[in-house]
């Protein structure tokens, strides 16, 4: 698994980030068999394809998407593989009350065709077993061309307070999930960052999976 160079406090909120952008996987595995998807949750030691980054834009044609970097935030492709998840990792240059203001994609393959209707629901069914506060459902928003949902909640771990929000949008190669994790404090500005991330996002070679799948 790659992990970006952060010291102390600043590693334990990057992993935090990361074990949130997993909760996805574990939602797409319940439309089959949870325990397999479980099963999965393993490191893979296989070399793991890399983007190309032309100043700030963020070309990944391997794992089927193109994005720019936000401005003054650094990447990290391939922060975490572990069977059919992969996620790539965004983020600001310092922390602010205890958090590392990030954006992950996760990519969860989706061979079975998982409509954005059934990710959202299992998804959702997922985050109120993790008893996270202010779950709300934000409506609908356009990610590369289709139309996803969008969430937000509030989780707390010791004394660290983290705002998320995701959106989730299916294709024919990855069921999406596009999320933010920001301190409080700092929400509005990263929302901000995140709406513009979420706009320069591009699928390449992939369409929309069926509603109805």
């Amino acid at each position: 698994m790659a992990m970006p160079n952060l010291a102390g406090s600043g590693r334990a909120r990057w992993l935090l980030a990361l074990s949130l952008a997993v909760v996805g996987f574990v939602a797409l595995g319940a439309c089959g068999s949870a325990g397999g998807a479980v099963n999965q949750l393993t490191s893979t030691p296989a070399p793991q394809a890399e983007p190309t980054i032309e100043e700030n834009r963020y070309f990944f044609p391997a794992r089927g998407y193109e994005a720019l970097i936000p401005e003054g935030w650094q990447s990290d492709a391939n922060s975490l593989v572990a069977g059919s998840l992969k996620v790539d990792s965004f983020y600001a240059s310092g922390e602010v009350d205890g958090v590392q203001g990030n954006i992950s994609v996760t990519c969860e393959e989706n061979p079975s065709g998982v409509s954005t209707e059934q990710y959202v629901q299992n998804r959702l069914a997922t985050l109120r077993q993790l008893a996270v506060a202010d779950l709300k459902t934000l409506g609908t928003v356009t990610v590369g061309g289709a139309q996803g949902q969008m969430v937000s909640y509030t989780l707390t771990r010791g004394d660290t307070i983290v705002r998320k929000i995701d959106v989730m949008v299916t294709a024919s190669k990855c069921a999406w999930t596009l999320a933010l994790a920001t301190a409080p404090s700092e929400e509005s500005y990263n929302r901000d960052v995140f709406d513009r991330f979420l706009e320069s996002f591009r699928l390449i070679d992939e369409s929309p999976a069926t509603s109805g799948s």
